[in-house]
């Protein structure tokens, strides 16, 4: 497994300052969160490569700007927006491709939708046709108050698709939507490519790891269980931590729990 630090941990900073900031923290990895639509143009790219290069970090995934209005835009009964929902995603998957990432991760359709569960799935089926013929895989994230917070959505998704559905784990989205992370893990199976990882307490529902009383043994574990070995992605909120530096002993507490698991 690998460990990363996404850049919507130092938002509002604008990207490019956010992917300079990773250089001495020990992520291997980062996951760009793109925050409107001029950075997704092929030079916007290109000064994300290089940020990210000089950091000494693997952009491994990008996360769409377009999460907040997803439903609207991909997931409504007009047909026609839908299509102009794939042209809107074109250059975002470019964007993906060219800075080396691997994924693209997106929130879905909205609970309760306007859509049936097989007219939701097959929309996202054709989204993750089209992530393909750039190069790049759409993961599907779980998320409080959408569709694909509900294991029953997931193992839907995976019956319907099967290889074609594929997975982002968002730890503290499953506390959000009161959902056990063992049943979710469950429900996502082998088909986990890439998880959002933070610590919790009683009180406080997204901390840095280490901070809170996750059992992250366990929980890489119960990853391993089912084949998982990929990126292990830092995702907060600024407010979540005071210091940068903070992110440093994130990391080191992660690596470790990989290594004591």
């Amino acid at each position: 497994m690998q460990i990363g630090i996404s850049t919507a941990n130092l938002y509002p900073l604008p990207i490019e300052e956010a992917l300079s900031s990773l250089k001495g923290l020990g992520a291997e990895v980062t996951e760009v969160f793109v925050n409107t639509v001029s950075e997704v143009t092929p030079s916007f790219a290109a000064l994300m490569k290089a940020r990210a290069d000089e950091a000494g970090v693997a952009i491994r995934s990008l996360h769409s700007y377009t999460s907040c209005f997803e439903p609207y835009l991909l997931f409504s009964q007009y047909e026609r927006r839908f299509l102009d929902g794939l042209e809107v995603f074109k250059p975002i998957f470019e964007t993906a491709a060219t800075v080396g990432a691997s994924y693209v991760i997106l929130h879905g359709d909205r609970d309760p939708g306007h859509l049936s569960t097989e007219e939701s799935v097959g929309r996202f089926e054709k989204l993750y046709d089209l992530s393909r013929t750039f190069g790049v895989t759409l993961l599907q994230e779980n998320v409080v108050r959408f569709r694909a917070g509900n294991p029953d959505y997931i193992r839907a998704m995976r019956r319907l698709l099967g290889d074609k559905a594929q997975f982002t784990l968002d730890l503290k989205q499953c506390r959000r939507s009161g959902i056990d992370m063992l049943d979710m893990i469950d429900a996502m199976g082998d088909a986990i490519r890439h998880v959002h990882v933070s610590d919790a307490t009683v009180d406080r529902d997204c901390l840095m790891p280490g901070v809170g009383n996750v059992d992250f043994e366990a929980v890489i574990r119960a990853l391993r269980a089912v084949g998982f070995d990929g990126a292990m992605i830092i995702e907060l909120y600024r407010h979540n931590f005071d210091k940068i530096d903070e992110l440093a002993a994130g990391v080191a507490m992660l690596r470790q729990a990989i290594v004591s698991a």
